[in-house]
């Protein structure tokens, strides 16, 4: 009894879903059939994770890469990129990565935003402030014009709005000054004109004789009758001035009568005045003096000074100018008074008290003096003093404008809290934005490339002739793929489901045939396909079956070609609900018992099951063969083509062929074909005969054949008998062939005609 060949997974069993203590035996390909709903995607569950598996002495799981194609591989692997219709990214990594990327990128989104948003703001925010510090800027500038020009020698650097402004923040130390002092020290420390000034001299009020002669009436004490007389008619200081006045030029007459004096008038006049009276006189008389002479000191004194000024302190001057006046107004009435008391002597006067105003004169004379000290010392020492004045200036300037200063510093502290709250945000907006780009920039390095196994599909569909469109990988995003309409030349905006999956495959055909990686090491694979051709047309299920029967071709241990030379496809299995896709891929599959093995999946009651489908050989009972569980009458019309000899015979079968494998299964009208054949392909059909006519003969067995497909509403069972007598089966089989092959179905056809492929 033969038997079957144990690959690398010798045992499945399976506990899950609806298998309930359930197993079967695979060997190296394993065809596995079964209606949807009865368990296939349970069993290619239990094969992806390697559970409950039997594996073939001295292997383990870790020997083999699991790839398996299901309805998780498409959406793990083919990921749309973006929104983008008809452009993708290929490979499961990639999908990963993509998924990533288009999380990460909606971030930047929102961290651009953010940063365009907090931007915005503070770009307001700031315009704000600009415009409060001009408004600043100005209001200090104009303000201050006239002293500033007046001290511009200590403004340097601080000639323009702005630089003036920033020195007015930073004084940190206003003081107030006298503005014409300060002028002149600027003056005196930056003019090469300023010279030093000597200072004034003062008065000393200690030098006025004080004297109480002035309040005291004086008066003579002679008892003689002339004596008596003067001071009856009180004529007693004037009989005293006229004696002084003009005795000595009288010549012994009265001055005033000219009559003749007596002889004694001189004694009687010494006698009205007694020595009392003459000694207070004497005193009086010296005291004027001294008190003149003083006065005229202190005058000389006060008045030199106005000779030579410093001329930075004219107000000072004009004051002291002013008292000076006071002075000598005060002092000449005291002359006049002191006049008066020596005309009259009994009269008791008082003088005016210069103590005050010499007093006053002197604090002003101090005050000026204090003034030309500093310009002395700066004139002497220029470069030491200069530092000096420019500060005093900005302290000056800082106090002058100290409202404005901390007005501005008020408002500007507010809309600086806001601008700091913004620049906090704009800069961890762009922290983020940074982030997330090198993150995008760091997931695109771990993209596969995988633009080899793209090459590889588009020569794959180039050589099984398929037309509906090819990929391309997107200008300027490596391993990012469009998908070209190949009649359009335009990227494909619908993408169908069935087109969806057929890419998936194609690119997990190129998985099996190979690696991502050029100088990665082919390893030993276990291959599971489950429903490959889902959602599919005709046109990809036809190349998704030759694929599938590449895979089977590498996978078997007898089949070793220039194309497969090693069977690193340890072990096949497919699951599938089609029918046809089963027959396609398990034609002429039944023979190799040994390494071929035939399972259906059935469910009954909810109970799923895997039985194997084998049965006795007719002629030899004792030998196990395979059993197809899906026969139809399609296979045998190809067993009856190769065999049958009778023209009426052979175009009944070729009609039946055709019908049922365009029309019914690939889908097109008996109108497609006959236009594609008879006009696109014309000329292949028509002869060019050695005389130069032509041969219409294989054009007219085309159009006989296919007048068939559009006249005729039977299918494989009518039975329908054409008798044409005149046919050439030879030419029959050969124009049959024909139109496969510019169907793009020769693959089929060789196929169905057991020819190696």
């Amino acid at each position: 009894m033969n038997e079957k060949l144990q690959s690398a997974i010798t045992k499945v069993s399976l506990n899950q879903a609806t298998f309930h203590d359930k197993s079967f035996t695979p060997s190296y390909i394993n065809f596995l059939f079964g209606n949807n709903g009865c368990g296939k995607s349970t069993v290619a569950k239990v094969l992806k994770e390697k559970t409950d598996l039997q594996w073939d002495s001295g292997h383990t799981a870790d020997d083999y890469l699991m790839l398996v194609y299901n309805e998780e591989f498409i959406q793990k692997n083919i990921a749309s990129y973006g929104d983008m219709p008809g452009v993708f990214t290929i490979s499961e990594q990639n999908a990963q990565v993509q998924k990533q990327i288009e999380d990460a990128t909606a971030n930047l989104g929102v961290a651009q935003s953010a940063f365009s948003d907090a931007s915005t703001k503070l770009g307001e925010q700031e315009g704000l402030l600009k415009k409060q510090y001009e408004t600043f800027q100005n209001i200090c500038w104009e303000k201050t014009k006239d002293f500033r020009k007046a001290v511009e020698a200590a403004l340097a650097g601080k000639k323009t709005k702005d630089g003036f402004a920033k020195a007015l923040l930073q004084e940190t130390s206003p003081k107030n000054f006298d503005e014409v002092s300060l002028i002149a020290m600027v003056e005196a420390a930056f003019s090469n004109d300023a010279t030093t000034y000597p200072e004034m001299y003062k008065g000393d009020a200690s030098t006025l004789p004080t004297s109480s002669i002035l309040s005291k009436k004086i008066m003579s004490s002679s008892d003689s009758p002339f004596a008596n007389f003067m001071r009856a008619i009180n004529a007693t200081d004037w009989v005293r001035q006229g004696h002084e006045e003009y005795h000595t030029s009288a010549d012994g007459k009265c001055p005033y009568c000219q009559r003749d004096l007596p002889e004694n008038f001189e004694e009687e006049i010494a006698r009205c005045f007694d020595r009392e009276y003459e000694a207070d006189l004497s005193t009086l008389k010296s005291y004027k003096a001294n008190y003149g002479n003083a006065i005229n000191n202190m005058w000389r004194t006060y008045n030199s000074n106005l000779n030579n000024a410093y001329p930075k302190i004219k107000d000072e001057l004009a004051a002291y100018a002013k008292l000076f006046e006071t002075f000598k107004a005060k002092a000449e009435v005291n002359a006049q008074r002191f006049n008066e008391k020596i005309a009259h002597p009994d009269l008791v006067i008082e003088i005016e008290d210069l103590t005050s105003i010499i007093k006053e004169l002197n604090d002003i004379i101090d005050a000026m003096n204090e003034k030309i000290r500093e310009n002395n010392d700066i004139v002497n020492d220029r470069t030491k003093k200069q530092p000096q004045c420019k500060a005093d200036v900005m302290h000056y300037l800082a106090f002058v404008l100290s409202d404005e200063i901390q007005k501005y510093r008020d408002s500007r502290s507010d809309l600086q809290k806001e601008i700091d709250k913004l620049t906090t945000e704009k800069n961890t907006a762009n922290s983020n934005v940074k982030a997330l780009r090198k993150t995008i920039s760091d997931l695109r390095k771990n993209v596969v490339n995988t633009s080899a196994a793209v090459e590889g599909i588009n020569t794959l569909l180039a050589d099984t002739g398929f037309q509906g469109f090819f990929l391309r990988e997107k200008e300027d995003t490596p391993n990012v793929y469009e998908v070209i309409r190949t009649e359009t030349g335009k990227v494909a905006e619908n993408l169908s489901e069935g087109e969806r999956n057929f890419i998936a495959f194609l690119y997990f055909h190129q998985l099996v045939l190979g690696s991502l990686e050029a100088d990665s090491v082919v390893r030993d694979k276990i291959v599971v396909i489950d429903d490959p051709v889902s959602s599919m047309d005709s046109s990809t299920l036809f190349v998704v079956g030759a694929l599938v029967r590449d895979m089977i071709a590498i996978c078997n241990p007898d089949y070793v070609t220039k194309e497969h030379p090693k069977d690193y496809i340890k072990q096949l299995f497919i699951l599938t609900h089609n029918a046809f896709f089963h027959q396609e891929v398990t034609y002429n599959q039944e023979q190799h018992y040994r390494f071929v093995s035939f399972f259906e999946i059935v469910k009954i009651d909810n109970s799923s099951d895997v039985i194997p489908c084998i049965q006795k050989n007719r002629e030899t009972p004792s030998i196990i063969e395979n059993r197809n569980p899906i026969q139809n009458s399609y296979a045998a019309l190809w067993d009856t083509y190769k065999e049958v000899s009778s023209p009426n015979t052979l175009v009944n079968v070729i009609r039946q062929i055709l019908d049922y494998y365009f029309l019914q299964l690939c889908g097109y009208s008996g109108v497609d074909i006959k236009d594609i054949i008879l006009k696109q392909h014309r000329k292949d059909f028509v002869k060019k005969l050695p005389d130069g006519t032509e041969d219409y003969s294989d054009l007219h067995m085309a159009s006989s054949l296919l007048q068939y497909l559009c006249t005729s509403n039977d299918r494989i069972s009518d039975g329908l008998n054409f008798i044409h007598a005149s046919i050439d089966t030879d030419s029959c089989r050969r124009i049959f062939e024909s139109i496969f092959r510019h169907m793009g179905q020769g693959q089929h056809f060789d196929m169905m005609m057991n020819r190696r492929l």
